[in-house]
């Protein structure tokens, strides 16, 4: 005997209760594949529920199949067959913004000292290598 080969199986309607929450399932089936290739007799063998079992033998019941053979000759065939329900991978967040580090000493204008505890915010449209400078001193900053 050479077994069935399935050469299409159409995409079920994925079950919108379970599509919001994020749901994948399987459903195991079993169903005959006749002597011309069409599929019958679609059952639920291991269900999942949440609408996935009738949406896997609707889709399985339109199947297309070059049928089993014996001795040559089309046969039809009992088979299980398991229809995965399997969501989109989704595209990865982007990385987050990367820290600043700045490096230098800022001074005070006039008497040029050294200032402690100084806060320095660059603008949003800082290249990745940006550099200040002017009377208060001069800061080269780099992204981390």
């Amino acid at each position: 005997m050479v077994p069935p080969q399935v050469l299409e199986v159409p995409q079920a309607n994925y079950p919108e209760e379970a599509l919001e929450k994020g749901l994948e399932a399987a459903v195991g089936l079993a169903l005959t594949i006749q002597a011309d290739g069409t599929v019958t007799d679609v059952e639920v063998v291991s269900p999942a529920g949440m609408g996935f079992d009738e949406a896997a033998v609707e889709a399985v019941g339109r199947m297309r199949c070059l049928p089993a053979t014996v001795d040559g000759e089309p046969t039809p065939v009992r088979i299980t067959y398991t229809y995965r329900f399997e969501l989109e991978e989704k595209p990865a967040p982007p990385p987050p913004e990367p820290i600043l580090l700045a490096e230098g000493d800022i001074l005070e204008r006039g008497t040029r000292k050294k200032m402690a505890a100084v806060a320095v915010a660059p603008s949003r449209s800082a290249s990745r290598m940006a550099r200040w400078s002017g009377s208060v001193g001069s800061i080269a900053a780099r992204r981390a």
